[in-house]
């Protein structure tokens, strides 16, 4: 035995390298089929892990046997081994060898095996990447004891006569596994990350395309939106859906917010014959609004401070009057059903897909009469998505193309040429004026850039 000692401990370090390296191989036999959007195995690449790692597995075995028989081998030297004593010499053999069996069993446990062919076949869904990260733990747990366990088998080597492997030449190897494993870490990360991404894509592509459906949008936008998506997913930052156009770039946001509501703008009476211009300035200034079930967007007597474009659900406009109807203080579907048909028309009215709502907004901003309050209760009956006009953006796109509206003022009809071109060179002046102060304010912070650099580099030469 004492001659074959040198042999085994160098074929025995060499398969504990082996199995080190051959472990990472279990990660990838759960794969994705992407035709059938499933969960499958790898059947040739499972095999070919699973007979190797008996191979390697057998390897340990056969080495705990072997340090068994070798420490039998010292005690009966030292005269301390009882042949009608197995107990006794089993402890003894234990307190001699204890490090050596405790790594060798740990390494041997057949972790990577059980979950791959035991766990990972009957998860389903999102339960699949935690039984990944589960399995990529267990795997650089099980490091430590074979990492552990070629260490100790580098120093039996070095420390036999007759060694053929030199300590630094294990040393290098240790570092050279060391960068393996801190390699094959950082990829299993990367995957795992972009295989949560493709997860999180796919459920977003679902609402994406709702939403692109319920808004009639064309189905090109849809490759737009995916890419932002995946774009605020890569940096680790969620999408809210609902939320989707806050995320697009300027010309696009207003592109889109063109197509969603320029139908429902030119609905309104005193839009109907403008210009196409006007109607994509004022859908430039809408923003979107979401409104949860059974919410006062509107109370009876408040400001009304803006126009409603509605795009999905249900709104209820309704006076005090019929809120208190039948003695109750909302509308309910007891108090509808004591009303005829004819009352509840009058009393209640349904604003749906399409409508809007505050059109004595427009007529304020032509006249700058009293403020409108309103007269109404507007209130969602269900959850409501809703483009908003402020009435000072109102007011600031009628500016631009107020002789647009002339024809619309109350008693302006007989507006003399000369007014109206009085009232263009006021326009033209303040956006000129608006240009020079912005201009003046590019000029003013890159002047402090260069006086900074200056500055900086006086003293340099002082110093």
């Amino acid at each position: 035995m004492k001659q074959f000692l040198p042999k085994w401990n160098e074929i025995f370090a060499l398969v504990c390298v082996f199995a080190v390296f051959l472990d990472p191989l279990f990660v990838y036999v759960p794969i994705i089929n992407h035709k059938d959007r499933c969960l499958t195995m790898d059947n040739t690449l499972g095999t070919t892990a699973i007979v190797l790692r008996l191979f390697t597995d057998l390897t340990y075995v056969a080495n705990i046997l072997f340090n068994v028989a070798k420490a039998s081998e010292v005690l009966k030297e030292e005269g301390k081994w009882k042949r009608d004593q197995i107990l006794r010499n089993a402890l003894e053999i234990f307190k001699d060898s204890w490090l050596f069996l405790l790594v060798d069993f740990l390494a041997i446990l057949p972790i990577p095996q059980t979950i791959v062919l035991s766990f990972i076949p009957k998860v389903k869904g999102q339960k699949f990447l935690d039984e990944r990260k589960f399995l990529n733990f267990l795997l650089l747990s099980q490091y430590v004891p074979r990492v552990f366990r070629i260490y100790l088998s580098s120093k039996e080597v070095t420390s036999t006569r007759d060694k053929l492997i030199t300590k630094t030449q294990w040393i290098i190897g240790l570092n050279v596994f060391i960068y393996f494993l801190a390699g094959h870490t950082y990829m299993q990360m990367v995957t795992q990350r972009s295989e949560e991404i493709k997860r999180k894509m796919k459920l977003k592509e679902k609402e994406i395309e709702k939403w692109i459906y319920d808004n009639d949008l064309p189905k090109k936008i849809q490759t737009d939106m995916m890419l932002i998506v995946k774009n605020r997913l890569e940096e680790d930052k969620d999408v809210d859906v609902q939320n989707l156009l806050s995320l697009l770039p300027p010309e696009k946001r207003k592109y889109i917010l063109r197509l969603l509501c320029f139908s429902i703008v030119n609905k309104v009476e005193i839009f109907k014959d403008k210009d196409k211009k006007v109607l994509n300035v004022i859908c430039d200034y809408l923003k979107p609004v979401l409104f949860a079930e059974n919410t006062y967007i509107i109370r009876e007597g408040d400001p009304l401070d803006q126009m409603l474009f509605i795009k999905q659900g249900t709104v209820w406009v309704y006076t005090a009057s019929a809120s208190s109807h039948g003695g109750r203080s909302t509308m309910t579907d007891t108090a509808t059903k004591r009303l005829g048909k004819e009352d509840e028309e009058e009393l209640v009215k349904s604003l749906g897909k399409g409508d809007y709502y505050g059109e004595e907004l427009v007529k304020w901003s032509l006249t700058h009469k009293s403020f409108p309050m309103s007269t109404e209760n507007v209130k969602s009956h269900t959850k409501v998505e809703a483009f908003a006009l402020r009435a000072n953006d109102l007011m600031k796109a009628i500016f631009s193309f107020w002789w647009l509206f002339r024809p619309n003022l109350p008693g302006q009809d007989c507006i003399s040429l000369e007014e109206i071109w009085r009232r263009l060179a006021i326009a033209a002046v303040r956006k000129f004026r608006q240009r020079l102060i912005a201009q003046g304010n590019k000029s003013m912070k890159s002047l402090r850039v260069e006086d900074a650099g200056g500055k900086s580099n006086r003293e340099r030469t002082v110093n």
